[in-house]
């Protein structure tokens, strides 16, 4: 099983999500449904031949259990995905909800695409609160899985899957989205907050092409990781060479999709046995600035001592 890493790029080219699903907050459904779209690798004007619909791929089940097809149609056309599009550019197939009366209403409007995925997450929450599966206050990570599974698949299936009761080749295809559901949860937490300082306004500027923080080029210090090569791949994605940005493009395995922290933990193959100077500025609106461009733009620059406990932190004048 695997699944597909995001980048930087896939957040900045994110549709804004003003909603929350449960206790997830909208920064983390809107990291969510980038990982979707990248999953489903469709166009937001694109019917897959199976009849998966615009960028995020939502599935004709999906569109029938939120109200906009007409129940019933895809019991009597015997969920064959080979019929599946035909039945969706029938303007007969639409109930008219929220004024789309054909697929062309959807393929046309990426954010209502994203309005549509975001109420299916809700709906399935609703779903599994009501199913006993879920209390609703579970961890981001708990909610997010479950909810994209079960935007999915029926709620029986979803219960069966719980309890390792259904065949391999299903359960397998569940398990894959529920993965990339939590991989995009905890990237939020673990890979933004990190590149951004843990600011929620921070983070949110990414969306929708909203301006970013100020920005400063990284100063360069003695005795620390070496890091040219690693800032050259930030630069060459985010395009800007005073952005420093991480790289989490490629096929990520089940295994590997734990990615390490970028706060400054030492890598393999670097000696941090002796002392190691890290400053820092208390301006959290600046990333990565030197001394000089801390105090002009009126913070405190401080400088500390790192694996000698006899030095404790020096404000530097």
């Amino acid at each position: 099983m695997s699944i597909k890493g995001l980048n930087i790029s896939d957040i900045a080219s994110q549709t804004t999500v003003k909603t929350g699903v449960g206790t997830m907050s909208p920064n983390q459904v809107g990291t969510l449904l980038a990982q979707q779209a990248k999953e489903a690798n469709l166009s937001a004007t694109e019917i897959s031949a199976t009849g998966a619909v615009g960028k995020y791929g939502l599935t004709p089940s999906e569109l029938e259990k939120n109200g906009y097809l007409k129940p019933g149609l895809l019991d009597r056309y015997g969920n064959d995905p080979t019929k599946m599009e035909s039945l969706l550019r029938s303007p007969g197939a639409w109930t008219g909800k929220d004024g789309i009366e054909s697929v062309s209403n959807v393929l046309n409007n990426e954010k209502l695409q994203t309005t549509i995925k975001t109420e299916s997450l809700n709906t399935s929450l609703n779903e599994l609160t009501s199913s006993g599966l879920l209390t609703g206050t579970e961890s981001p990570e708990v909610i997010g899985s479950l909810t994209s599974v079960t935007s999915k698949f029926n709620i029986d299936s979803v219960g069966k899957w719980l309890n390792n009761s259904l065949p391999a080749d299903m359960s397998l295809s569940m398990d894959s989205i529920a993965r990339g559901a939590q991989y995009a949860t905890e990237f939020v937490d673990s890979k933004m907050s990190a590149l951004f300082g843990g600011t929620s306004k921070a983070m949110s500027s990414l969306f929708s092409g909203s301006a970013a923080p100020q920005v400063v080029v990284p100063k360069v210090a003695s005795q620390t990781v070496n890091r040219d090569a690693i800032d050259d791949s930030m630069r060459s994605l985010i395009g800007n060479a005073k952005v420093p940005a991480p790289n989490y493009t490629g096929l990520l395995d089940q295994a590997s999709a734990e990615l390490p922290s970028l706060s400054g933990i030492p890598v393999a193959g670097v000696d941090m046995s002796g002392p190691v100077e890290v400053c820092e500025c208390s301006d959290p609106t600046l990333i990565g600035p030197n001394k000089e461009e801390c105090e002009d733009a009126g913070g405190v620059w401080t400088c500390r001592i790192v694996n000698n406990s006899n030095n404790p932190p020096t404000t530097l004048v």
